[in-house]
């Protein structure tokens, strides 16, 4: 019966703006403007049809793009820092499944979102595409994740879904569940409205050049519709194949470990995100004998205000903790064996690299002999890349000993050197283009700086400028790094020993809630 009252007033709704439409084109007809209505309207239908084909015809399906391009692409958006380093702002393997979900974005059937099974089965295929890229080596990469983090990835999409709902959908924030339900019990009205404009195209064929000029619009305006609705629906299942699939990806990444995913109550989630943010990177100085790498960290010490406290010395290198008194930037230092061309003390270099998230290079202006430095870098390239799932620490370059550069007995800083107006200044900015060439950096990556403890510290500031502008791109790789451990991170005995604790009281509050009710 509910069904019928519906319909009703469906009809008592319709039939007067159908009744205003018949008694148009009745008026239509008898003042002879028929005709010319509708060829005015089919013209306008076909004009607003050629535009529509025309901005789809423009802006076409978006193809994925490489995982080399959108490494050029932020290389570049960095300034083109690095030429040939292998930088870039998300590990290999997420680029990879980055790209293989714009694939399957770009193919996606917007029919799929007819149908139940085939929006389920898209999702699917998204989730196992992106667990092939993060896991190549595994035989079942779909079930590598924990529970933790499976209820982690639902709370973030159904937040995301809320918040689409709330913001989106007009009075979204009052739709219940039994409203919509009742919507869809309606659709069926559709098609009984479908079977009565068919009897309307019939019956209006009484005044057949109307009828034929009708149809006309209606064709060109049903194509336009079509085809807007063919984008719209496209559109949307694009967007749901890149929701599900930066969800996997955050999933198989290890980001929803509880340890690097706070929940979100308030001040213990500000104060996880602090503690994250505030541990110490990994600083790795590298240079051969003598350039001056104790004096450079000296140096940013002073100009930083900070505390250098050694923590470790030994035959492999020595380890400090360099801590500004401010409390805004903390770093662990290391410093390995000086660069000589060995073999071993390049073995002991790139172990300590796998752990860094800056590189910073100490080379001397006034010794032509860069080969090691050269080969030290190629060498933490190489390795990093070979981490897929790391993103590449950024590089630096401290360029010392610049006072001993020709004319050896001038140093009257400070020199501009994109002015190069004297000797000295177009001697250093020589020495960095050599530097920046034989390392494979872009120039502005190498600073000129003098910090011989004889001599005033000379463009110390500018060596800290360069490491705070670089301190976003170390971040994730510190970030990178830490989920990349996180997966084989020792076994936590005193948190094991707290989950049994809390295990044993539910299974004793349990227990006593059941002998209570037997005795009731």
């Amino acid at each position: 019966m509910s069904y019928l009252r519906g319909a009703m007033a469906l009809i008592a709704l319709t039939l007067p703006l159908l009744s205003l439409s018949g008694f148009g084109i009745w008026w239509l007809w008898q003042n002879g403007w028929l005709l010319v209505w509708s060829a005015v309207a089919t013209s306008i239908a076909i004009l607003i049809y050629a535009v529509e084909a025309l901005l789809i015809w423009r802006t076409g399906p978006r193809q994925p793009a490489s995982a080399d391009a959108t490494r050029g692409k932020v290389a570049d958006s960095k300034g083109g820092r690095f030429k040939s380093q292998t930088a870039h702002a998300v590990p290999l393997r997420e680029q990879q499944a980055i790209d293989a979900v714009e694939a399957i974005a770009a193919d996606v059937d917007p029919a799929m979102l007819t149908s139940r099974e085939a929006i389920l089965q898209a999702g699917i295929d998204t989730v196992e595409a992106v667990a092939r890229q993060m896991y190549p080596s595994e035989k079942e990469p779909l079930w590598k994740f924990t529970v933790p983090e499976a209820l982690a990835v639902v709370e973030q999409v159904s937040r995301q879904v809320n918040k689409f709902v709330v913001e989106n959908v007009p009075l979204g924030e009052r739709v219940t569940v039994g409203q919509l339900l009742t919507l869809y019990r309606w659709r069926s009205l559709i098609s009984t409205a479908e079977r009565a404009y068919d009897l309307w195209r019939i019956l209006r064929f009484a005044n057949p050049v109307s009828a034929v000029a009708g149809e006309i619009r209606e064709k060109v305006s049903g194509q336009f519709i079509e085809g807007m609705r063919t984008e719209l629906m496209r559109r949307v299942a694009r967007s749901y194949i890149r929701e599900v699939g930066t969800a996997a990806i955050d999933l198989y990444s290890g980001r929803l470990r509880p340890e690097f995913a706070p929940t979100h109550n308030g001040d213990k989630a500000e104060a996880a995100v602090a503690q994250l943010a505030a541990r110490p990177l990994n600083i790795l100085v590298i240079g051969q004998q003598g350039v001056g790498r104790s004096d450079v960290i000296a140096s940013l010490a002073m100009e930083m205000d900070a505390v250098v406290e050694t923590e470790g010395s030994t035959s492999d290198g020595r380890t400090t903790l360099f801590k500004q008194n401010s409390g805004e930037f903390s770093a662990l230092i290391v410093e390995p064996p000086a660069l000589s061309g060995d073999v071993d003390v390049l073995k002991e270099i790139l172990a300590r690299a796998r752990d860094c998230d800056i590189v910073l290079s100490v080379v001397s202006a006034s010794r032509p002999d860069r080969a090691a430095d050269s080969e030290a870098l190629n060498a933490i390239r190489t390795e990093i890349a070979a981490l897929t799932d790391r993103t590449a620490p950024p590089i630096a370059v401290a360029l010392t000993d610049v006072d001993k550069l020709r004319p050896f007995k001038e140093w009257a800083p400070p020199y501009d050197l994109n002015a190069s107006e004297t000797q000295k200044a177009q001697s250093i900015r020589e020495a960095v283009e050599a530097v920046a060439e034989d390392l494979d950096l872009e120039t502005d990556a190498v600073i000129p700086v003098v910090a011989a403890p004889a001599l005033t510290a000379y463009n110390i500031d500018a060596l800290v400028a360069e490491i705070v502008e670089i301190i976003p791109e170390a971040r994730r790789a510190q970030i990178t790094r830490q989920l990349a451990t996180g997966a084989t991170s020792p076994v936590r005995w005193r948190q094991i020993w707290g989950q049994a604790l809390n295990a044993g009281k539910v299974l004793a509050r349990t227990a006593v809630r059941g002998g209570a009710k037997q005795q009731q």
